[in-house]
């Protein structure tokens, strides 16, 4: 990595804090930089390869520093494809001829628009390359774009701070990834994850009381469907106010109905929005006000919002570092109140509807920080339908250089208040509104949907981008936020939601409820859906908690040479080891899949081996197809009614006997799911070889019952024996030309091997 930073020697100008845990970083000595001075530019290689190229051509994309306009132009090159740049709703890999804004906004329903940015804002590009491939940050916090032009340049622009760019480069597109999201996010998930988030998870803005949400458990409970988390939206408030139980949900009742779900392993999870009502009976607003951490106008006054209670004062995260013992009271009161198991922290761009449409004049007039010298394309004013640009935090900066940072400053502090409360419990949040360095405390879901094809679709590609910006669970409203889907689409969301890292129903008030068994075809769908989802649950939470990069990965991740893999946007390899071809069109009932050549590849459910290039499949509704990789091995569990009793169940192991890649490996990691010391656990790999697989625990410090009771193997003789030093096992099972099944009982807390016999 190395830095290249303009600023303005004569003059203080901001700048992003907090952007990693550590600004520490290796000098590299085979960086050269060439710089001429007219015109001024510079260009930076490392060895003979060209990683940042700032020499301009044209007046059009020439160095710019102004109080209100920066810009710097760097340039790629026609082979190259370009990642990142969120948060927007549409494919990963970015298009040409577009001005992606970079702007922290309340979308009201984030649209199938390349150009227009959602909740959070990202200015990380990613450039998969023929000969070095890097990522380009951009640290900067003020309302930005990027120009990613026809011919090739990327014009990055921005209202104020400084011109301070951070450059990854490697050999390959998964380790510049690697270096960027462990830079940014530490290299751990935040504070650990609870293994129960991967499950199967319900919400609904509408459950006007809590017989509405006892209706919704039992109807789960009667037909056996599975269920790990429960939400509640801004329904169960008083008024709408943060941290009160409304008239219709009665505080012994609604605490009575908490401890039995949580008794049958299903959590609760509450929305939080940062603006506290003005009203001098609330405490959590007189305790804020009092405290005087709330953002302020210029002359040092209350900023009033507007949001769902009405006039609101919203706490100031930036500044005064002792917001945490403030915002921890509150969130400990709460939780003694109403004993939440995970925040959901929305609204929080920050969203307010105190200037919903101001729009800025035709001529720029200085002074007004609303209406800079500069704003994004397709941006009415930066004011719009959140607060002035000129309130303050606590010490003084301006909404001008926070707004992007909001959200990632509340989860920060969100994080630090849960750790202090409650110490031994890992408690997540769910943010709407991120930027880098988010992922150290916080995960994200993608905001408001639309329950359509384009949404669905749109849905990979936003998973994929905010894993590779370090935020590892993440995902959609499943069936769509805005809108009803059809049967059909219905069934295609609850699909793909399955390889989802977060998996919530959820709809937006002004819609019929369509909960997953709405309907006798979503029920089944769904049932099978969530069951997939359980049996990969060890695969997906050894992968996170390990640390071995995203969940869902593009074709480019792992066949960056290959330039017709770059945009392959509608199928992705899981955890290293099945590549998924979901159906994201409405209506279709086949699959085409490219499956690459350089590979051989097996069905997952049968082991049958299939033919590599693209071919069409069939899709019926509960079917998503699903190939295993050549030497895949992977621990499947038995599907429960939730994902903690899933987690818990003996394993099957599902062994490709490896022909073009040798030693494959798969590390597992096996602990509570809950508390937090993570030095509990045990930590293990599987290897698998051609002769055989075996299993080592390289950490043994947590007491597990689980074994692997059956093993399935493909790409074997019909006739294969395990051997097991001097045991012979037979298959009690098998699919000729495809898996054989056999009996075993290996405790997962001692070391094995097996060979082919």
């Amino acid at each position: 990595m190395f830095s290249v930073k303009y600023t303005d020697a004569s003059s203080s100008r901001w700048e992003v804090p907090r952007m990693y845990e550590s600004e520490a970083a290796e000098a590299d000595s085979h960086i050269t930089i060439d710089i001429t001075d007219s015109p001024f530019c510079f260009v930076v290689k490392n060895g003979h390869n060209r990683v940042l190229d700032t020499c301009y051509n044209t007046v059009e994309d020439s160095l710019l520093f102004y109080d209100e306009h920066i810009r710097l132009t760097t340039h790629l090159t026609d082979e190259e494809t370009l990642y990142g740049l969120g948060q927007r709703n549409f494919d990963l890999a970015l298009e040409k001829g577009i001005a992606y804004r970079l702007l922290a906004s309340d979308a009201d329903g984030c649209t199938f628009n390349p150009q227009r940015s959602c909740y959070g804002t990202h200015p990380i590009a990613f450039v998969a390359s023929n000969s070095q491939h890097r990522a380009i940050l951009f640290r900067n916090s003020n309302a930005a774009q990027a120009n990613y032009t026809d011919d090739d340049r990327l014009i990055w622009e921005s209202s104020g701070g400084i011109l301070h760019f951070d450059v990854f480069f490697a050999n390959s597109f998964f380790e510049v990834t690697e270096l960027y999201r462990n830079k940014v996010s530490t290299g751990k998930t935040p504070d650990a994850l609870p293994f129960w988030l991967l499950g199967w998870q319900q919400s609904r803005w509408g459950y006007n009381s809590l017989d509405d949400v006892k209706r919704m458990v039992n109807t789960y409970k009667k037909l056996r469907m599975p269920l790990d988390v429960v939400y509640f939206d801004i329904d169960l408030f008083d008024e709408y106010k943060d941290f009160t139980l409304g008239p219709s949900f009665p505080r012994e009742a609604t605490q009575a109905f908490i401890a039995d779900l949580q008794s049958r392993n299903i959590k609760i999870a509450v929305i939080v929005d940062p603006g506290l009502a003005i009203n001098n009976t609330y405490s959590p607003y007189t305790e804020l006000k009092d405290s005087g951490l709330y953002l302020k106008k210029p002359d040092g006054s209350p900023f009033i919002g507007s949001v769902w209670p009405g006039d609101v004062l919203f706490p100031s995260f930036s500044g005064d570092t002792s917001i945490i013992d403030v915002w921890a009271k509150m969130l400990d009161d709460w939780h003694k109140l109403f004993a939440y198991d995970l925040l959901w922290t929305d609204m929080n761009e920050v969203s307010s509807r105190t200037h919903m449409d101001k729009t800025c004049p035709a001529v720029y007039k200085p002074g007004d920080r609303d209406c800079p010298m500069f704003i994004p394309e397709n941006t009415p004013s930066l004011a719009q339908h959140t607060v002035s640009m000129n309130v303050t935090d606590t010490d003084g900066t301006t909404m001008f250089n926070l707004r992007n940072l909001y959200g990632r400053e509340e989860n920060r502090v969100t994080r630090a208040a849960l750790n202090k409360i409650l110490p031994d419990q890992r408690v997540p949040t769910i943010t709407r509104s991120s930027f880098p360095g988010s992922g150290r405390s916080t995960y994200a879901w993608l905001g408001d949907n639309f329950a359509s094809e384009l949404s669905l679709r749109a849905t990979i590609g936003q998973h994929q981008a905010h894993q590779l910006f370090g935020i590892d669970v993440t995902g959609a409203d499943l069936s769509g936020y805005h809108g009803l889907s059809s049967v059909d689409l219905n069934c295609r969301w609850m699909e793909l939601g399955t390889f989802l890292t977060f998996s919530r129903n959820h709809k937006a008030k002004a819609f019929p409820f369509q909960p997953p068994y709405y309907n006798g075809l979503v029920k089944d769908v769904s049932i099978a859906a969530i069951n997939l989802k359980y049996e990969l649950s060890r695969v997906m939470y050894s992968h996170l908690m390990l640390r071995k990069g995203l969940t869902m990965q593009p074709l480019v991740y792992h066949w960056d040479s290959i330039a017709d893999y770059r945009r392959v946007s509608d199928q992705f390899v899981f955890c290293d080891s099945i590549m998924v071809c979901p159906v994201v069109v409405e209506n279709a009932t086949t699959k085409e899949c490219l499956l690459p050549k350089e590979e051989s590849w097996f069905e997952f459910r049968t082991g049958f081996a299939v033919a590599s290039g693209r071919n069409t499949y069939p899709a019926p509704h509960g079917y998503v197809n699903m190939f295993l990789r050549d030497g895949a091995i992977m621990p499947l569990h038995s599907p429960r009614l939730t994902i903690t009793e899933a987690g818990e169940t003996d394993v099957t192991l599902v062994v490709v006997r490896p022909v073009m890649r040798d030693n494959v490996r798969f590390e597992a990691f096996f602990d509570d799911g809950l508390s937090r010391d993570l030095n509990a656990n045990i930590t293990s790999t599987f290897i698998n070889t051609p002769k055989g697989f075996s299993y080592e625990v390289t950490n043994k410090n947590y007491e597990l019952n689980t074994h692997v009771a059956t093993v399935r193997v493909t790409n074997v003789r019909d006739n294969t024996y395990l051997c097991i030093g001097t045991n012979t096992i037979h298959p009690t099972s098998s699919i000729h030309g495809g898996f054989l099944e056999y009996q075993l009982d290996m405790p997962l807390t001692e070391d094995f091997e097996v060979l082919y016999c």
